[in-house]
């Protein structure tokens, strides 16, 4: 399943699959699928929250402004505008990693 597949990929880059809200090295949501509506233990589509993150919100916005929200019937754009201005989202660099040699790490561009 895509959900199976999502795991692997966390726990493949390093994800500790016992914290679960707190820093993670990564992770993985699906956020919706088509309109679906999925309500099982161990997954909920849409996700439950995305329609209060900003930072889920705004790149939505941007490769999809109609994209109709299957439980609230509110598109991304108008989901956006409710979340407001908080918090900031900033768009990241790559930049080579001090913590894992081989990585890239992201920054904000140099300058802000």
């Amino acid at each position: 399943s895509l959900l199976s597949i999502l795991r692997e990929i966390e726990r493949s880059l390093g994800r500790d699959e016992e914290e679960r809200s707190g820093p993670r090295t990564i992770d993985l949501d699906i956020l919706f699928y088509d309109q679906l509506i999925i309500n099982e233990p161990d997954l909920v589509v849409p996700h439950p929250r995305m329609h209060q993150r900003r930072f889920v919100l705004m790149p939505l916005s941007e490769l999809d402004p109609l994209f109709v929200h299957p439980i609230l019937h509110r598109t991304s754009s108008q989901l956006l505008a409710e979340v407001g201005k908080q918090p900031e989202v900033r768009l990241l660099f790559p930049q080579p990693s001090t913590r894992y040699g081989s990585r890239q790490a992201c920054s904000p561009p140099p300058g802000s």
